[in-house]
């Protein structure tokens, strides 16, 4: 092939998160290779948003109806209607890859990018499967996934076709930027500058478990002299948000807790914490972990799903029982009260995080692929 292969990744661009920014850290890597990567969105939203704000180039998707959840019937018959249209897209675009990376794609370009005799990738991000999505990957050219814990619901279908190929994150952030955030906790905490920061960095969900953050914080203040402020940052969801309200009042927790709302850029205010609780559960991965390794700031960590595949307990960071605030509360105790402990597992977690989960790692495993299944 003389040109370079181009590779489209569609997005719904209704939402964005995680997923998005590993797969823009692909494309940018992808950039100086012998790919041509292609963004395309179907619809108007924040992720455009975002692109348009980072002045990154994307391609408007042609119209057609999104595959949702539904019964085999009409999920199929929604997934060839759509195959008629985006088929003649990839033609006439030129695509030879298709790679897909959220569950809505995955069902509306899989069958085009078959019916059209292009390649498709099926990047499976997300714990939550079923059997039926396993029996349409099959149909894929290259499964991956972002842990062996996400490939476990897929295993008994694909087997060996599984390849796990960890996420990408490369987090920096300048000094200045972590000064103010510091600066903008310790006035909203009462100015005492030798407060300590617990922070909780998620969007306040069912898995994600802010009410089980609050428990841990109780028990926390009953446990230790050591001054501590619990900053929770994230989109405060309903009906969540309204227990997490209520339960601050129940447990006298209101002088303790700052809502900090959700933070675009994260890092300054993760980097800002002396210690990141992760209370979720089910986690793909658990990329606002690795983050705060890459920045330097100690993990407590669920020992659940993904987390235990990022961190290796009192190596890299802590993992704790999922079921246990007191233990998660002992854990952090000890993070902030063992400095020098704390200091080593720093060090050796930024060191492993950097390397491990460096974009240009992830690109060289991608470009195999690619190279791969290109070949037959």
């Amino acid at each position: 092939m003389s040109r370079k292969a181009r590779v489209l990744f569609p997005f719904v661009g209704d939402t964005f998160g995680g997923s998005h920014v590993s797969t823009l850290l692909l494309i940018d890597e992808l950039r100086d290779s012998s790919f041509e990567p292609i963004i395309g969105v179907h619809k108007n939203g924040f992720f455009q948003h975002y692109l348009d704000e980072k002045k990154i180039n994307w391609i408007q998707l042609p119209r057609s109806t999104l595959v949702k959840k539904n019964d085999l019937a009409k999920q199929l018959a929604q997934m060839f209607l759509n195959s008629w249209t985006l088929r003649s897209f990839l033609k006439k675009q030129c695509i030879d890859i298709v790679h897909t990376n959220d569950r809505r794609m995955h069902l509306t370009w899989l069958f085009a990018a078959k019916f059209a005799r292009k390649k498709h990738v099926w990047h499976h991000r997300t714990a939550s499967s079923s059997r039926r999505y396993a029996h349409y990957a099959k149909f894929s050219d290259a499964f991956v996934t972002i842990s062996r814990y996400c490939a476990r619901p897929f295993s008994n279908q694909l087997g060996d076709a599984i390849q796990v190929v960890q996420d990408p994150v490369d987090c920096s952030v300048s000094s200045k930027l972590v000064a103010n955030a510091r600066e903008i906790i310790v006035a909203q905490s009462g100015g005492n500058s030798d407060i300590h920061v617990v922070s909780f960095v998620a969007n306040w969900t069912e898995q994600k478990r802010p009410l089980f953050f609050l428990r841990m914080a109780h028990r926390l203040v009953g446990l230790t002299d050591i001054p501590v402020v619990f900053a929770m940052f994230g989109d405060p969801r309903e009906p969540i948000a309204s227990r997490v309200y209520q339960m601050v009042e129940e447990l006298g927790l209101a002088a303790n807790i700052l809502f900090m709302g959700s933070k675009t850029p994260i890092e300054p205010w993760i980097a800002a914490s002396d210690v990141l609780v992760a209370t979720s559960v089910r986690e793909g991965l658990g990329r606002t972990l690795i983050e705060a390794m890459q920045l330097g700031v100690p993990v407590v960590a669920t020992s659940d799903g993904g987390h235990r595949e990022i961190i290796e307990n009192h190596v890299t960071g802590s993992l704790v029982d999922q079921n246990s605030p007191e233990e998660f509360a002992q854990a952090v105790a000890d993070t902030l009260s063992s400095k020098n402990r704390t200091q080593a597992m720093v060090s050796r977690a930024k060191s492993q995080a950097t390397e491990k989960y460096a974009p240009s790692i992830h690109a060289q495993h991608i470009l195999a692929i690619y190279d791969e299944i290109l070949r037959k």
